[in-house]
């Protein structure tokens, strides 16, 4: 099976093990800013002298851009073509990069990763999209989704090794080294991913509303850095816009969202998977502020925390079928859940 794809004004063929490569590369990127900042935190708070409330931000921020334009991100992708939109915004991903590494303050580093957040949105979901084209439904698209998830707890190690390293010489590198890694996907994406017929229409201008409006209500929480006068006011014109996205602009995608939530089992693995992974982000920024701002870690030292949980995740992913065949899925699941109190739990015991 091939797919014909426009590059440089030719059409080329491209095997699916070739465009899923690249597709899984990028999920491996979006990783890599993930941990990358965690290893970087305490330096960047140090540089700027940033209350444990702010310094939550530079993690936060991506999250909220993330989440924020997750809402009209598929619909945009409709409209221009999702080609078009996935290099757009792995290029502006790049730049994006450029400026968090080079800002003068908090409150611009704080802007350039909210950004980020929302390429993510963009780029993850059309990676999905086309994988779910791609490949047919059963065990050739089931490999291909492991190897794209595999990639994103690869990039969770590979970028604590690395930011560790920069962080060392100056956490300005840390920031720095997603923008040739992504630039070098724009331009493979380029050349493998099969154009698509855009279909502009109302769609398109609803959805370059809600990003307007998206863009205005982060800025204000990012201004909400600036200084204790103008804080409570910008989060709370931040958090108006933002809810005028979700229940006036995007009341459609908010009523798909509650269908889906009043099914019991999508329920319970949105719950799941949302205190999953709050809880583990806020430990792995817990721990590597506690490590190096109190235990005088150096940044490589505090990696090897998120370097651990990476190679975990990325073993365990690749043989998840093995263990689904043998165990059940809801064995594994309570195994988690237990293993996942348990580590907690040890962070209340006295330091070691």
């Amino acid at each position: 099976m091939t797919i014909r794809t426009a590059g440089h004004g030719q059409a080329a063929a491209t095997a699916p093990q070739t465009l899923l490569l690249v597709l899984s590369g990028n999920m491996l990127l979006d990783a890599l800013e993930v941990s990358s900042i965690f290893v970087a935190l305490p330096s960047i708070t140090g540089q700027f002298a940033l209350s444990p409330q702010a310094a939550y931000w530079l993690q936060g921020g991506f999250a909220i851009g993330f989440g924020s334009v997750a809402l009209c991100g598929g619909r945009l992708g409709t409209a221009l073509g999702r080609r078009r939109v996935y290099l757009a915004a792995l290029g502006l991903f790049a730049l994006a990069s450029a400026a968090a590494a080079a800002a003068p303050t908090a409150a611009l580093v704080v802007a350039a990763r909210a950004l980020k957040g929302g390429c993510v949105a963009l780029t993850a979901p059309t990676g999905l999209a086309i994988i779910s084209e791609l490949f047919p439904d059963g065990p050739p698209r089931h490999r291909a989704l492991r190897v794209y998830a595999a990639c994103g707890a690869a990039g969770l190690a590979l970028g604590a090794v690395l930011s560790g390293a920069l962080t060392e010489v100056s956490w300005r590198y840390a920031l720095a080294f997603p923008v040739p890694v992504a630039l070098a996907l724009g331009w493979l994406a380029a050349r493998t991913i099969p154009a698509d017929s855009p279909s502009a229409g109302q769609s398109l201008w609803r959805s370059v509303s809600s990003l307007l409006v998206i863009l205005a209500g982060m800025s204000f929480l990012v201004a909400a850095i600036g200084g204790p006068g103008s804080r409570r006011l910008s989060v709370l014109l931040g958090i108006g816009l933002l809810g005028l996205v979700c229940c006036g602009l995007e009341r459609a995608s908010i009523g798909t969202v509650a269908r889906l939530l009043s099914i019991s089992g999508y329920w319970r693995s949105v719950c799941g998977a949302a205190l999953l992974n709050g809880s583990f982000w806020g430990l792995l920024l817990a721990l590597s502020m506690t490590t190096q701002a109190r235990g005088h870690w150096p940044p490589a030292a505090t990696a090897m925390l998120v370097l651990l949980a990476g190679a975990v995740t990325f073993v365990l992913t690749l043989r998840a079928p093995i263990q689904q065949a043998r165990f059940g899925t809801e064995r594994l699941i309570a195994t988690g859940w237990v293993l996942t109190v348990i580590g907690y739990a040890t962070g209340l015991l006295p330091p070691a």
